[in-house]
């Protein structure tokens, strides 16, 4: 059977081969079922123009319009519908940057097509253009290098530019037929081939019978060209144009609606191809978003695609590991707000951070707010009111924490938690995934950690054993914890009660050495263990709380584990875990369990102290302290040594930043008054006189803050006792 993270790792790269086929490229459509904004129509017409106008001179149609718009697609049309006897001639002056060169190629196109319709005039045709071409690319050499060439003067002296354009225009007439050249993406030129273009088209290729159709953004041309001319700027740009086109066209405007359909539907073709299903709720939320934030934005079918496309990327990438809705909504910013979706992705602190608290600073969270409410406003200052309010609610949906900003909200922690449960982009430990399209080292995918809850209704404990055993192979405790702690609310109480049998036998894989006790990983573990089991209704609680103290291994983390069933209600209005019967049960079974497992072992070696403490109290609650006095004194018989190893037990273990390792603190009232139930201190009295002799405590300035040493910690004990019980210092062993 294959390893759950295999399976994960196998459907992941399943996943990613299919991903080629999502994307739709940005290429131009040719036909007219294709054409899903009513441009047909518009082509037709200028295609029925140019194939029956019998005109003397050239005609310069401009059709204009922004990239992505649909200009390349416009002009397929047109040649589809271009009559069978009208020559058509695709050139492409993206390959020559030498005016000559680009010369050349274009007479030597017009010739190639002139050939087709007469093969016969092959010589002369040839003869003709190609002198033609030579002349002019001779002279613009001339020109713009200052040639001496002296064969270049005498051929242009022999035989004029003037003469061989009369002779090319005779041959055009004589085919009989009418000639169209496209041009496409002239605005893609920098500013010499676009005049080189221009002067071709109206000076020198200005043919009888002949139809230039260019397509460029006009505003893009006009702004280029300005600089050379009069004024200098983009009016003198558009003077210039109206010189050269005779018949300008802007491309019909999409229509909002269509452009909102044709989006939709590739939307749409992506979700299906991943066989993905929003609910109803998700699919209205993201349409209001499309609606509000996104459709304005969206002026040519480019934006459509490469939002598609965006979503074609990133879902696969992290399907199952966060929430798709969210991150439609952020591809979504990506692509038509970069510069907020840059915004977003660097300064997550203003989206995630909380501007109310109970606790905290008032002045500070207003300067706070007026802080991003003043960047976000900087980031959307070049859209309207209207847009920008509808940005800033579509933020406030991905990012709640933003109403407490502007807004007089606030949200209760198990909304934070819900947030976690649904992986949404508000939540901080799932912001980095929507951007960085990975699940990052050291954490869990969600997709495996749901593999490894599968079926929990039917899958027994021990499997669960084997499951969690191999991801923490993979997965760091603390990492694997977080996220169990998280979905507890949603597991039912078949589940929480399997889950907790499971890690109830897995303990010795949470400890961790250098972890201080109150935010351990076993102690995490005990917690969730108890929140599983508050689950279970009060009446059968206590059957389950016995059975997982069977189940837990080592018997230290049996004790961590009953430490959680004791914890007290926060809320008077809250369930006790456990009656005060059960508890005493537990305390009863915990002690029942130590000495049938750890009758042959070191008393001492079994807990450690803070744990060990905790036990022999257990004693008196259940009344056997009898029992626990005559335990310790057969340790203390069997090794007098075992004098400073009890009261050790009964002094405070203190974890501190301070210090790598735990250490122990004063010997107080208390240690010695928990110390009295469970010992006869009379006799471990006289065991420390007789094993260590009076001692005297010397107080150290930096007690509290030091480890006690072992002298100090029975001088103290000694003390206290000839204090508490006017006992004078003798050696009297009781036997």
């Amino acid at each position: 059977m294959l390893d759950i993270y295999h399976k994960w790792c196998l459907k992941y790269f399943l996943i990613l081969k299919k991903k080629m086929e999502l994307f739709r490229p940005d290429k131009p459509v040719s036909y007219e079922k294709e054409d899903k904004f009513q441009r047909y129509p518009f082509a037709k017409r200028i295609a029925k123009i140019v194939s029956s106008g019998k005109y003397p001179k050239s005609l310069v149609i401009g059709i204009y319009g922004k990239w992505g718009q649909g200009k390349t697609s416009v002009m397929h049309f047109i040649r589809n519908e271009i009559s069978q006897d009208t020559v058509i001639i695709n050139f492409n002056p993206w390959q020559f940057h030498e005016q000559k060169q680009l010369y050349k190629s274009f007479f030597e196109s017009f010739a190639s097509a002139m050939l087709k319709k007469h093969p016969a005039q092959k010589d002369k045709i040839e003869k003709v253009f190609n002198k033609y071409a030579d002349a002019l690319g001779s002279l613009s050499h001339q020109l713009f290098h200052n040639s001496q060439d002296q064969d270049v003067s005498e051929r242009l002296n022999r035989e004029s530019i003037e003469d061989l354009k009369l002779n090319a225009d005779e041959l055009i007439l004589q085919t009989n037929c009418n000639f169209v050249v496209f041009i496409d993406d002239i605005d893609r030129l920098d500013i010499n081939e676009v005049q080189s273009i221009f002067k071709l088209v109206k000076l020198l290729g200005d043919f009888p019978r002949t139809s230039y159709i260019l397509s460029f953004d006009d505003d893009l041309v006009a702004a280029s060209l300005g600089p050379q001319y009069a004024n200098r700027d983009k009016s003198s740009g558009y003077e210039f144009l109206e010189k050269i086109i005779q018949l300008p066209l802007h491309l019909p405007k999409a229509n909002e609606q269509t452009l909102r359909k044709y989006t939709l539907e590739l939307i749409e073709n992506v979700l299906d191809f991943l066989n993905l299903h929003l609910s109803e709720k998700e699919i209205s939320d993201f349409i209001s978003k499309f609606d509000e934030a996104f459709l304005p934005a969206i002026d040519n079918p480019r934006l459509g695609v490469r939002f598609a496309n965006s979503l074609g990327f990133s879902i696969p990438l992290l399907m199952g590991e966060i929430k798709i809705s969210d991150l439609m909504a952020i591809e979504g910013i990506k692509t038509f707000y970069p510069e907020l979706y840059h915004f977003i992705r660097n300064n997550q602190h203003y989206f995630l951070k909380k501007y109310t608290g109970l606790n905290s600073n008032q002045d500070n969270h207003e300067a706070e707010k007026k802080e991003v409410k003043f960047k976000l406003d900087e980031v959307l200052h070049a859209y309207d009111n209207k847009l920008k309010i509808h940005i800033l609610d579509m933020l406030m949906s991905l990012f709640p924490q933003l109403k407490t900003a502007y807004e007089n909200f606030g949200f209760p922690n198990k909304v934070y938690e819900q947030w976690y449960r649904e992986r949404r982009i508000c939540s901080p430990h799932y912001f980095e995934r929507y951007f960085s399209y990975v699940v990052s080292e050291g954490d869990i995918s969600d997709i495996y950690f749901n593999e490894l809850l599968a079926d929990l209704e039917r899958v027994a404990p021990d499997e669960l054993v084997t499951r969690f055993t191999q991801a923490l192979e993979k997965v760091k405790p603390d990492i694997f914890l977080f996220k169990l702690n998280k979905f507890i609310p949603a597991f039912s109480i078949t589940e929480g009660v399997t889950i907790a049998k499971a890690l109830a036998q897995i303990g010795n894989l949470f400890y961790n050495s250098g972890e201080t006790l109150l935010f351990s990983t076993i102690n995490q573990l005990g917690f969730i263990i108890y929140s599983l089991l508050r689950k279970v209704p009060a009446e059968k609680r206590l059957e389950n709380c016995l059975e997982i103290l069977q189940l837990a291994k080592p018997f230290e983390f049996a004790m961590v584990i009953q430490n959680k069933f004791r914890n007290r209600k926060q809320l008077e209005s809250d369930e006790e875990f456990l009656s005060g019967t059960a508890l005493t049960t537990i305390s009863g079974y915990l002690i029942n369990k130590l000495e049938q497992e750890n009758i042959k072992k070191d008393l001492f070696s079994i807990l450690p102290d803070h744990e060990l403490r905790s036990l022999l109290l257990l004693y008196s609650e259940i009344k056997r302290d009898k029992d626990v006095k005559k335990l310790l004194k057969k340790h203390l018989k069997s090794n007098y040594e075992n004098a400073l190893s009890i009261i050790r037990v009964f002094t405070p273990t203190i974890h501190s930043s301070k210090k790598p390792a735990p250490y122990k603190g004063d010997f107080d009232e208390e240690s010695y008054h928990d110390l009295m139930s469970v010992v006869d201190t009379d006799l471990l009295y006289y065991t420390t006189l007789y094993t260590y002799g009076t001692l005297q405590y010397e107080p150290d300035e930096n007690t509290i803050n030091d480890e006690i040493s072992n002298a100090n910690l029975i001088a103290k004990f000694q003390k206290m006792h000839l204090e508490k019980n006017n006992t004078s210092p003798s050696v009297k062993l009781v036997k």
